[in-house]
Parts: C-alpha cells; sequence; structure tokens
C-alpha cells in the first residue's frame, strides 16, 4: 500500500498497522526524497511526520468528499446539543449564513497539515528573529502566506480546514464538541480533534481570498484565490483574505464556545490578525 492509502478517509481507517507503515514509508520518500520528512509517533490511527528542517510535526489527513456549508441540519444539531441556546445566536446564524452557501460536495485530496497552529516562539525561531515578540505569530493575511511560502508550505484551504473540522466530514460540529460542552476542558486549546490535530478553534488564515458567498466555488478542496474580494476602505484595496474559527461578536460574548464549535463559521475578511497553519498538498502519482 503506498500513498493511494491517503486518497480515502475510510479505507485509510480499515487498514492494519502494516499497511499504514508502509504507506507512511512511502509518503516520506514522494516528500522530495531527501530525508526532509521522517515518520514520528502517531495521533491515533493517524499518520505523523515531522518536517526535520523545521522541526515542525505533520498529520496526514486522507482524502474524501463532503457537503461543505452552512446546512439546516447543523442549526437542528446546534438547537438538540445546546437546547437553552440563544434565540439571538440563532438569529445571527440566519443572518450570516449566506456567507457559508451555497452548501456543495467537495471532492477533498489528501494533504498534510500542522498539528497545531504555530505560535510565537516557533515563528520568532524559523524567521531568525525577524519576526519577534509575544504577539509575532499574529499576522495578517499577506504576511502569513509569505511565512509559508518561505518554509515551503502554504496556508489550509477553506475545504480543508473544514474537512478536518467536521470530522472528515461526519459532524455537524468539530468533533461533535457541542454536546460535549459539559465536559470539555476549561482551556480549549487543550482539546485535540479526531486526527490528532491541537489548537483547533484558534482562527487562523486560509489560502483562500475572501468572497461573500460559495457561489462559484471549487468542487475540489484547492485554494479559492480568484477574483477574491478586494476591500477598497482596508489595504489599499488589496485582494482579502478569509480565516476560520472566529468566535462572536461582542454583544454574544459568554456562547463564544457553541458559535466557535460549528465548523461552517467564516471569519471576517476584515480582520487584520490571524494564526497560521501550515499545509502541503499530497497526492497519488
Amino acid at each position: 500500500m503506498g500513498l493511494e492509502a491517503f486518497e480515502d478517509l475510510d479505507g485509510w481507517e480499515r487498514a492494519d498497522d502494516a499497511a499504514r507503515e508502509e504507506a507512511v514509508q512511502a509518503l516520506c520518500a514522494s516528500l522530495g526524497g531527501d530525508g526532509s520528512f521522517e515518520p514520528a509517533p502517531a495521533a491515533g490511527v493517524y499518520a505523523v511526520v515531522v518536517h526535520r528542517p523545521t522541526g515542525l510535526s505533520f498529520v496526514a489527513i486522507p482524502g474524501g468528499r463532503f457537503q461543505m456549508g452552512l446546512r439546516e441540519s447543523d442549526l437542528s444539531a446546534l438547537r438538540e446539543a445546546a437546547p437553552d441556546t440563544p434565540a439571538t445566536i440563532l438569529a445571527q446564524l440566519e443572518k450570516d449564513a449566506a456567507g457559508m452557501r451555497p452548501v456543495r460536495e467537495v471532492t477533498v485530496a489528501p494533504f498534510l497539515l500542522g498539528r497545531s497552529v504555530l505560535d510565537a516562539p516557533t515563528v520568532e525561531r524559523l524567521t531568525s528573529g525577524r519576526l519577534s515578540g509575544r504577539f509575532c505569530h499574529r499576522m495578517g493575511w499577506s504576511a502569513a502566506r509569505e511565512l509559508a511560502s518561505s518554509l515551503g508550505f502554504r496556508l489550509v484551504s477553506e475545504a480543508e480546514m473544514e474537512w478536518t473540522a467536521r470530522e472528515g466530514g461526519r459532524q455537524a460540529f468539530a468533533f461533535d464538541a457541542a454536546r460535549q460542552l459539559s465536559r470539555l476542558p476549561a482551556a480549549r486549546e487543550e482539546v485535540s480533534s479526531r486526527f490528532g490535530l491541537e489548537r483547533i478553534f484558534d482562527d487562523a488564515w486560509c489560502e483562500d481570498g475572501y468572497h461573500p458567498t460559495y457561489a462559484g466555488a471549487p468542487s475540489t478542496s484547492e485554494a479559492w484565490t480568484s477574483d477574491a474580494y478586494r476591500d477598497p476602505s482596508w489595504m489599499n484595496g488589496a485582494p482579502c483574505g478569509v480565516a476560520r474559527g472566529y468566535g462572536p461578536p461582542d454583544e454574544l460574548e459568554g456562547w463564544s464556545d457553541v458559535w466557535s464549535f460549528l465548523a461552517a463559521l467564516r471569519g471576517s475578511y476584515t480582520r487584520k490578525k490571524g494564526y497560521v497553519r501550515l499545509a502541503r498538498s499530497l497526492r497519488a502519482s
């Protein structure tokens, strides 16, 4: 079993340990073949590799298909999971729903995804001090894309982020978190996903440019960069980025956990600072 093992999430989970080990070896060999990547202890059944030049850990996320966007079933699941959710939350979701629709089927290609967003010490180390300080890991979209590219990676796409947040398209919420609110630790960053990802609720920039809706969006998981929205009042009309993982407006503070657990939510393109989560495409030849 080679790289094709990563093409289908269900097939990957059915594979035995020997087949997965063979696939991970093929994965490392395919990523340049120069020893830049090496296997690391797995996150459950998922393959983890380390990028030796940076020391960063990545999860190999298998591909598949799912319905991307805010569905009516998501809102129904929210009402069921958190029946005391204020009407203002539901009203705000309905108001913003157009920006998360139309719902469409997306084919996700396998990809590597950083196990965590980059923190300040890591950004300072990777940039040899060019970026430094307590908040150097929080940056604008263009800077985030430039940093990822300089390291030989890219940012995660919107479709890839939603695929992982929905646990491979299986959940209305990120790992069904809304049904587990009473059991979650106080620090959300301590919660990891089914794929073994960490810091999954942080507002991470996507490679995609901002589009007000999904009308015309690709049916693949590639980043949607063409015809990105340009805001004449922001960054001199430069294309705007999009981030995922934002909490609610200030007036809904206190319900940010329920709000941000919704995997379909998109951050405002006017937000000027966000986290960086590195990604790289992975596809069997």
